[in-house]
């Protein structure tokens, strides 16, 4: 999965395929991880926040604003991308690692933060491949943008 930026590849990861339990799982370019996404991201009003590379992957075959930081974890300083997003949606998976890093992204990023919990166990693309996972997750960001609004509406 290459990072492009205007058209040219800055960093590239690769993920095994075969179930092979032998590490590594993952391979990438050395240096600084960058975010996967990030011009798809920037700029947009909303955002949708994956934790993944297939996760990221599936957002954008559903053609939403995604970006990855490839992980739970972002440094503050470099979240300046989404300065101009008014919502961002936390999508991580439904497990221990994904609820920390959603409270974490809440406590960076306030009021603008908006999780969509998983089902229990389940990822992004792990949802996307069920049959009616599409539409499951797009209930979900439904109920989510009914509960932004309400807290809109009502001052909060």
């Amino acid at each position: 999965m290459p990072e492009l930026r205007g058209s040219h590849c800055i960093w590239f990861i690769g993920r095994s395929l075969d179930g092979d339990p032998k590490p590594p799982k993952y391979l990438a370019l050395s240096g600084e991880r960058p975010v996967l996404g990030y011009e798809r991201a920037a700029g947009q009003r909303e955002v949708f926040l994956c934790e993944g590379v297939f996760d990221y992957l599936t957002a954008v075959g559903w053609r939403l604003a995604a970006c990855s930081p490839c992980g739970t974890h972002l440094p503050a300083e470099r979240l300046g991308f989404l300065a101009r997003a008014e919502r961002i949606y936390g999508v991580f998976d439904g497990d221990e690692a994904g609820r920390t890093a959603a409270a974490r992204f809440g406590e960076q990023l306030g009021g603008r933060w908006r999780s969509l919990p998983l089902p229990e166990g389940c990822d992004l693309n792990d949802l996307g491949r069920r049959p009616g996972g599409r539409a499951e997750f797009f209930r979900l960001l439904a109920a989510a943008r009914r509960t932004a609004h309400g807290r809109h509406a009502n001052g909060q």
